[in-house]
């Protein structure tokens, strides 16, 4: 189910990404889900390519009939764990993803209401919530190629959606994985929400 936090950040690139005018790009979503993100995108930059992943053909079918309910044709949808079943040959110049990161702690705290309507897979991951978000920044540094134009516009090639206590933890990841410029960006009530990155030059698939 779409929060207000992801809608913000998401308009937020969408701000950005109208910087660079059109500009050919391919995006993937990661853990696509209901396909918000996605279809966000491409409703907004149909001459972009965006590519949408979920391990769950079910969030799939889903996101494929949002897409179609929204007349949104130019979204190539993939099974994937992540990025493991993904073409090797197939690179990209940003991926996003709003990952599982609640921890099984956080799990118990959660309002029934969340509980009762999604899907825990969606929301549950391993390592007190980081474990996905882990394997996503270690796989995408290779996934990922230099864009001169994002670059130079101050656009991040890599950004995640995380727990409002995971920020410093997560930069440290992004860090250790080579990426560069590592920030992190707080939603409307001044809460760690998202951590982005740029792909650096010895990181490059060119």
């Amino acid at each position: 189910i779409p929060r207000q936090e992801t809608e913000e950040w998401c308009v937020s690139l969408i701000e950005q990404l109208k910087k660079i005018g059109t500009q050919p790009l391919r995006i993937l979503d990661l853990c696509t889900g209901s396909g918000c993100i996605a279809l966000s995108l491409a409703k907004e930059f149909p001459h972009i390519k965006i590519y949408a992943s979920d391990i769950s053909d079910t969030a799939l079918a889903l996101a494929q009939k949002n897409a179609q309910h929204n007349n949104i044709t130019s979204i190539q949808f993939l099974s994937s764990d992540l990025l493991q079943d993904i073409p090797t040959d197939l690179q990209f110049d940003m991926i996003i993803s709003n990952p599982p990161y609640i921890s099984s702690t956080e799990w118990l705290q959660v309002d029934a209401c969340v509980k009762e309507w999604e899907d825990p897979i969606a929301l549950l991951a391993p390592e007190e919530g980081l474990g996905i978000v882990k394997e996503i920044i270690a796989q995408a540094k290779n996934r990922l190629q230099s864009h001169d134009a994002l670059q130079d516009h101050g656009i991040p090639q890599l950004i995640i959606e995380i727990g409002y206590q995971q920020g410093d933890a997560v930069k440290e990841l992004f860090e250790k994985e080579g990426f560069c410029n590592v920030a992190i960006h707080k939603d409307m009530q001044s809460n760690d929400r998202i951590v982005v990155g740029y792909l650096t030059h010895e990181g490059s698939s060119k």
